[in-house]
């Protein structure tokens, strides 16, 4: 159901098609993890049947959510349903907004995480059909949020939401990421990739009300520059299987890389936690804060470096 042929069929530049092609083709080569490997021996991954699943989906309707507050006021908004763009609203002039398959021949996608660091990662890169990359010009503070929606209602679905942020020198922002759902049964593999220069702040949180029949395969990867801050943040209250990843590579000295989360599970949901904070360069900080609680027959996995 996931092929080199349907990757190519996507858009995108020739360059961009032939990362598509070659990323399927490693997916498959790859094949599905085994519960038997380390990164995944808690996990329910064996019980994961990609046929049950189908590309291809009509733009459905939006949910906000926990992130309703924050919309009147956001610097910018991006609704994405069912793997299909729906609108950019752009209330900040200083904020830019693009499909990143439309831009630089695709360069954005892949610019921040150069290897993928799964299978489930090459899929993205092949399948991904609304991707979107935010820029904030050097020096700009933006005080409001940015909001991103992914909405998912289609049964047997599986798309692959994309973002790139690219955060100038000295600039400010904050990205607020809703991930939702009707109760259907769909497979959401979304990636999210930072890149925070020099002397530049920001935030990243990522709100997870997906529906209990929907399985997450996430990551998140950061990479931090001399003198920069960035806070990466999750709030998991649903899926069946929700899995995130999140990276901060800490690649400037003097940077500051922080990842927070809060999760509840009910029924019988799994969140996975994978975290790696990375201190390449010297003089290099970084925190690390999760709580969370589970509830009926749910548990919550947790791994870290």
């Amino acid at each position: 159901m996931f092929t080199p042929e349907q990757a190519a069929a996507l858009s995108g530049s020739p360059s961009l098609l032939q990362r598509r092609v070659d990323a399927a083709v490693r997916a498959i080569d790859a094949g599905i993890p085994s519960f038997e490997e380390e990164v995944w021996r808690y996990s329910p991954i064996d019980e994961l049947n990609l046929s049950n699943y189908h590309l291809g989906g009509e733009a459905g309707a939006m949910s906000s959510g926990l992130v309703d507050g924050v919309l009147a006021t956001a610097a910018a908004t991006v609704q994405v349903s069912n793997g299909v763009l729906v609108s950019i609203d752009i209330n900040n002039a200083d904020v830019s907004i693009h499909r990143a398959d439309e831009l630089e021949d695709g360069a954005a996608i892949g610019s921040v995480m150069t290897e993928a660091v799964d299978m489930f990662a090459d899929m993205n890169l092949a399948f991904t059909t609304a991707p979107i990359v935010i820029d904030i010009p050097a020096g700009k503070v933006i005080a409001e949020p940015i909001v991103v929606s992914s909405y998912t209602d289609i049964d047997g679905l599986a798309w692959f939401p994309r973002l790139v942020v690219r955060v100038g020198e000295n600039a400010e922002c904050t990205i607020v990421e809703h991930h939702s759902s009707a109760d259907v049964s769909a497979l959401v593999v979304p990636i999210t990739e930072m890149r925070v220069d020099q002397a530049a702040r920001a935030g990243q949180l990522t709100v997870q009300e997906l529906g209990p029949r929907v399985w997450q395969l996430g990551s998140m990867l950061g990479d931090i520059h001399r003198d920069a801050h960035l806070e990466v943040s999750q709030v998991a209250l649903g899926g069946g299987y929700a899995r995130m990843r999140m990276d901060t590579r800490m690649v400037g000295k003097g940077a500051n890389g922080d990842i927070n989360a809060v999760y509840f599970g009910r029924g019988d949901a799994s969140h996975d936690f994978r975290t790696f904070q990375t201190h390449i360069a010297p003089h290099t900080n970084s925190k690390l804060l999760f709580k969370g609680a589970v509830d009926d027959q749910s548990r919550a996995i947790y791994t870290g470096i």
